[in-house]
């Protein structure tokens, strides 16, 4: 008889831990279904973790529900309505979540080429970047530029593409107009039903004179309404020759990389055929002596200067120099001054 009691002891701890370990698998399960929009199928494996629960499980006074049959069967019938709800996986009622709607709005923006809107944005951050002042919102709206928001009048969920492009720095090619003033922000909403359609698109700018004002997109002001024509075309300029210069700077440097290279000794930084004539003409050619070598490039020679000592006819060691037209091609000497 002690045997049998204490068998029995034993299956009831064991089975009290396997209904703790299951109850709070099922209460973890349906609060992560939950968070993923699956509701009904979240409460119900909340209501299973919660019966399976000891402490919940033995405070039932229901007669029934102290029939053992009776427990396992309800739990169940609940676990197999939870699987029976979502058979795929997919949330109640076919709502798609922001994210969904994000990924429409983004292809939207990237790839239409007929919303006014959206291009008057890529014209202002094609103009910003002639003034160090670049928006790329339309290259990758991903990157933060989308938000959620519910609407004040209609109260519906909507999608604020807010590109946060710098009006304040922009001031210096920004036209101010008479009536509406200066743009201070400009934000286009998008509504996305639960199908992935986008059933509304509109764009609020904001003027420094007049406020808010509501566009449909494709009735927005023309972009060049925004800027000063004069400013923009003068900075064009500047900005083609810093890019001209920059350029020739970039030959320039890479020409005399290979000049050095090329047609001056690694060991004293003299040019090896310059050296030759100048040895051929001296009183005593083993007198040479290298000083210095200079020069200046220009589009296909170099003028080099070099600076030299030798003894002279009266057998004194004096400094002389010599100018020369070397070759970038293949580093020969052209004429000697």
């Amino acid at each position: 008889m002690k045997t049998q009691s204490t068998s029995a002891g034993t299956e009831h701890k064991v089975l009290n831990v396997l209904k703790w370990i299951f109850a709070i698998f099922f209460l973890f399960g349906g609060l992560g279904m939950l968070t993923k929009g699956l509701y009904i199928t979240g409460l119900l494996l909340i209501l299973l973790g919660l019966l399976l629960l000891p402490v919940v499980s033995n405070k039932i006074n229901l007669q029934i529900w102290k029939n053992r049959a009776f427990r396992y069967i309800s739990y169940s019938v609940i676990f197999i309505l939870a699987a029976l709800m979502n058979p795929n996986g997919k949330k109640e009622r076919n709502e798609i979540d922001f994210e969904d709607k994000e990924d429409i709005v983004v292809a939207y923006i990237k790839k239409d080429t007929l919303d006014k809107s959206i291009q008057t944005l890529k014209h202002l951050g094609e103009i910003g970047e002639l003034f160090k002042n670049g928006n790329y919102s339309t290259k990758y709206p991903h990157d933060g530029y989308i938000s959620e928001q519910i609407d004040s009048l209609s109260k519906k969920k909507i999608l604020v593409f807010n590109p946060r492009y710098d009006f304040e720095n922009a001031k210096t090619y920004l036209k101010e107009d008479l009536k509406n003033g200066l743009i201070r922000n400009y934000v286009i909403n998008f509504e996305v039903d639960d199908n992935g359609k986008l059933i509304s698109k509109k764009t609020i700018i904001t003027y420094s004179k007049i406020g808010q004002v509501e566009y449909q997109n494709n009735n927005v002001p023309e972009y060049t309404t925004f800027i000063d024509g004069k400013i923009v075309e003068n900075q064009k300029l500047n900005v083609e020759a810093e890019k001209l210069i920059a350029k020739q700077k970039e030959e320039y440097e890479k020409n005399r990389a290979d000049f050095e290279e090329s047609c001056l000794s690694s060991w004293d930084g003299s040019n090896r055929e310059l050296v030759k004539i100048v040895k051929k003409n001296m009183n005593d050619p083993d007198s040479f002596e290298h000083v210095e070598t200079s020069y200046k490039l220009y589009n296909d020679y170099a003028v080099v200067i070099m600076q030299f000592r030798g003894k002279n006819a009266f057998n004194g060691t004096v400094l002389n120099s010599v100018t020369a037209k070397v070759s970038l091609e293949d580093c020969s000497v052209i004429s000697v001054e």
